[in-house]
């Protein structure tokens, strides 16, 4: 683990509870990294509880300074997630940069695990899964239950769906 910049005390939480849908005694969290993984923080950054992340050997999840995930997500990687500053992700969210299992096709492995990238100031609401290659432009939303497989290129955009698409351009949001 890798705290980058002005490391101060409590810049990393990981079990913090800000939501009511926890149960404090019996949700937790895992935080696994194998032997070559990296989990780099660039400033403070909440893990709520029953939050679970998974880093393979020489994969690394990189979270930029004030992210926030409130409970009972997975991040899981394989290759590279990649986060930005001011993220706040809602609860029972899967963030996930592989397939897990290989799969070829004449001789030749067909889906190898691809980065994630979020940018700056973007909020993921609960229930979202957020797949590998996958990437969000800086200042979005990323509407309750949404499937995101691909790269979408607007910023300050609120995408929804199963497949996600644009519902709504030229957005701001606060906490």
């Amino acid at each position: 683990m890798i705290l980058e910049g002005n490391i101060i005390p409590g810049m990393l939480q990981i079990g913090y509870n800000i939501v009511g849908i926890v149960d404090e005694k019996r949700d937790r969290g895992i935080i696994h990294i194998s032997l070559g993984g990296k989990l780099i923080c660039k400033g403070k950054t909440f893990i709520g509880t029953g939050c679970n992340i998974t880093i393979g050997k020489t994969a690394e999840i990189i979270f930029g300074k004030d992210a926030v995930i409130t409970a009972k997500t997975s991040l899981i990687c394989h290759k590279k997630i990649i986060i930005g500053e001011k993220f706040l992700c809602s609860w029972d969210v899967l963030i996930m940069d592989t397939d897990f299992h290989k799969i070829y096709s004449e001789s030749m492995l067909v889906n190898e695990p691809k980065e994630i990238i979020i940018g700056d100031k973007v909020w993921i609401c609960c229930g979202c899964k957020i797949l590998k290659g996958s990437k969000v432009p800086n200042g979005c939303v990323i509407g309750a239950n949404s499937f995101l497989n691909k790269e979408f290129y607007r910023d300050n955009s609120v995408y929804v769906g199963n497949p996600a698409r644009l519902y709504k351009e030229g957005i701001s949001w606060e906490i």
